[in-house]
């Protein structure tokens, strides 16, 4: 079982890793400028340079900074309160301060969790079978392409896919959920669905019994979507996930 408590501390732990920050950052209502740094335990996404990032988990905020960026970040963000920092104005300010360095602000990413005793068991429509592929067999998701919102058909990411749900209408793969192993704790869902398919409750199943396979291997399951994105949200909700922090990060 994964309650509330064990998850949020979980996601606390990689964001902590990820920041260099403290997980108490997370909690106390103000917003901590921090150096960027290299710390084992957060998501292995690869880095863009230099960089800068903020998170909340909905109290306080924490920014990751460069060190050619700290110094104006502590001056122009450390006094801010969350509203502020993340309000338009503040993020077109720290987008303009970046894009000299040839990068941009990307976000805001939407990041959703799901536990026990919030999911919702789903099945897919009738004559619809789904098909449970665990890593060592991970090629085989891989033989059926243009589900990349699912996996990422290479072996040595380093994020790499540990789990596939396939769903199959008869002969023909109709759609497919992907767990990514982001950290050793935190694995990321994925969902695509061919466009005639949409709508039918499929995506909804695949989440469901994708987000149950990851709960079993001892991970906790997360799921990612812009703000633009309604029905990929919908989605999660309606599977139990509920949204747990939101980021910006710098990228080029």
């Amino acid at each position: 079982m994964l309650d509330r408590t064990t998850a949020l501390d979980c996601v606390r732990r990689t964001r902590a890793a990820e920041y260099a920050c403290a997980s108490s950052d997370f909690t106390c209502s103000a917003t901590t400028i921090v150096r960027a740094a290299e710390q084992p335990g957060g998501r292995r996404f690869p880095q863009h340079r230099p960089r800068l990032a903020m998170a909340t988990m909905g109290q306080g905020a924490v920014v990751t900074a460069e060190a050619q960026w700290l110094d104006w970040a502590q001056a122009e963000l450390g006094g801010l309160d969350r509203d502020t920092l993340f309000s338009l104005k503040t993020l077109l300010r720290i987008n303009a301060h970046v894009s000299a360095s040839g990068q941009h602000l990307s976000g805001p990413d939407l990041r959703y969790i799901c536990t026990s005793d919030q999911l919702r068991q789903l099945s897919p429509p009738s004559g619809v079978r789904l098909e449970l592929i665990e890593q060592q067999d991970i090629e085989r998701a891989y033989a059926h392409p243009g589900f990349h919102n699912a996996v990422c058909y290479t072996l040595d990411n380093p994020c790499p896919d540990v789990l596939a749900l396939l769903a199959w209408d008869g002969p023909q793969m109709i759609g497919m959920a992907g767990a990514s192993a982001d950290s050793a704790e935190l694995w990321q869902i994925g969902i695509d669905v061919l466009p005639a398919y949409r709508r039918s409750g499929i995506g909804k199943a695949l989440v469901s019994q994708l987000t149950a396979a990851v709960i079993a291997a001892g991970a906790v399951p997360y799921y990612t979507t812009g703000p633009a994105n309604i029905a990929s949200a919908n989605l999660a909700r309606s599977v139990g996930y509920w949204r747990a922090w939101i980021e910006y990060t710098t990228r080029r």
